[in-house]
């Protein structure tokens, strides 16, 4: 096979034996096919053989074949948020100061409250419960972390301590020693017709010796049963305008690693570094295309309102003021009683047919552009924006059409096309993403019998 003549006779052959394979699988190449499209005709072939398919960021698929997996990554949003049934601020400047005790209990940024006690003072001074009501029942709820001492008691104790409106103390609601490591101590009282009440915690132990007690989400809600926890907002739901609640998006580094049941495995990281795949309900942001070929998707806007645009008035009363603005590239919003598909760090969505409250975010059909945020009576809109400049509020909203970018960065080029060559594995194939905030995938693999 050493001529010309001969290496195209063998290139025949290969390309005649290649025409038939395919037309096997249901190909239909005939003479006038160019031997270039015969990749195509193949690829046609895959993308028709029955899939198994299933979205998410931990995705188990089955049954499956060895071949190409398909993964598009999508976008995902999350926001915390609060019905604002917790009473006790534990980050004000003045929790853990009330009554009589020692002052040596400190808080850190995420919640860790530590308390140092000895036996001949165990008590500390307590947190006052906010917004109190008379002859109500309530409960406080905590969860001790670790008890650091030399007692071999290794107590603590929940005193719940009435006081009088002079702040003096009236008396010992309960009072309660425990012993239990990292589930959750719950304990009901009712608030009578005292003027205050305040929770004290504190380590009690053996004479002689110190200790340090350390222990988190520690709430005080109205009822008999402790709920499920979540932080103080002033007693209000959140986000709103003075407890924001952050909105976290599918970015940075993000790990796909898929296996079978064995021990077989892949793995690629994806460095999406400032692109943000969000989702708003039915609507996501997602990445597609094939190697070296790669366009972002949006179809979630963001945008941050610190004072500098537009505001006005659009309505007011004794008890609100509704401010108007416009985001040009917002869908069109077609019907005043929906929620408006939005997500919001201070305000929370609600129909133009709702009730409007403080703190509420709104759309308007009759301009597709506008945005309505609700905020305190007697604001003016000079007042607002100043308010605005020191308290940005984020917008993420539907776009009104997709907007499509080409990724032309590096690495990310390179992981993607990494990411479009992985393969499935017979029986089961298991995707699974993670990240600080892990993006959502579709995954699809060959099915199996």
């Amino acid at each position: 096979m050493g001529t010309v003549a001969e290496k195209l006779t063998y290139l025949n052959g290969t390309k005649s034996s290649l025409k038939t394979a395919i037309n096997n699988l249901g190909g239909d190449i005939t003479n006038a096919t160019t031997f270039r499209n015969y990749a195509n005709v193949l690829n046609d072939i895959y993308d028709n053989l029955p899939k198994v398919s299933d979205t998410g960021t931990n995705v188990s698929l089955n049954p499956t074949l060895k071949g190409r997996l398909g993964i598009v990554p999508k976008g995902n949003t999350y926001q915390d948020s609060t019905t604002g049934k917790n009473l006790v601020n534990i980050f004000d400047a003045n929790a853990f100061k009330y009554g009589n005790g020692q002052d040596k209990t400190t808080v850190d940024l995420i919640g860790i409250i530590k308390t140092t006690s000895n036996y001949s003072s165990s008590r500390n001074k307590g947190i006052l419960i906010e917004n109190l009501k008379q002859n109500t029942d309530y409960t406080v709820s905590f969860i001790v972390d670790s008890i650091l001492t030399e007692s071999q008691s290794k107590q603590y104790e929940l005193e719940v301590r009435a006081y009088n409106s002079d702040d003096s103390f009236n008396t010992a609601i309960v009072r309660q020693a425990y012993t239990t490591i990292g589930s959750i101590i719950q304990k009901t009282f009712n608030s009578a017709t005292y003027d205050k009440i305040a929770i004290h915690i504190s380590g009690f132990y053996d004479a002689g010796s110190d200790g340090t007690l350390t222990y988190h989400n520690l709430m005080v809600e109205e009822g008999t049963t402790a709920t499920s926890y979540e932080p103080y907002t002033g007693g209000q739901p959140a986000p709103s305008p003075d407890f924001p609640m952050d909105i976290q998006s599918a970015t940075g580094t993000q790990k796909v690693v898929v296996s079978d049941n064995d021990d077989n495995s892949q793995e690629v990281d994806i460095e999406l570094n400032d692109i943000e795949l969000n989702q708003i309900g039915d609507y996501e942001d997602y990445i597609s295309g094939t190697p070296d070929n790669w366009i972002l998707y949006k179809n979630i806007g963001k945008v941050v309102f610190n004072g500098s645009e537009d505001w006005i008035i659009y309505n007011s009363n004794t008890s609100r003021v509704v401010f108007r603005t416009d985001i040009n590239d917002i869908e069109k919003y077609t019907n005043d009683n929906d929620t408006p598909k939005l997500l919001c760090n201070r305000f929370i969505p609600i129909s133009y047919n709702g009730t409007w409250h403080v703190g509420n975010v709104s759309r308007i059909t009759s301009v597709s552009k506008r945005i309505l945020l609700v905020y305190e009576p007697n604001t003016t809109a000079n007042d607002f924006k100043s308010w605005l400049s020191s308290h940005n509020t984020e917008v993420l909203y539907v776009l009104a059409e997709t907007q499509q970018t080409p990724i032309t960065e590096e690495p990310l080029v390179s992981q993607l096309n990494e990411l479009y060559y992985l393969q499935s594995y017979n029986d089961t194939t298991n995707i699974d993403v993670t990240g600080n905030l892990p993006m959502r995938i579709t995954a699809s693999a060959l099915k199996g019998a």
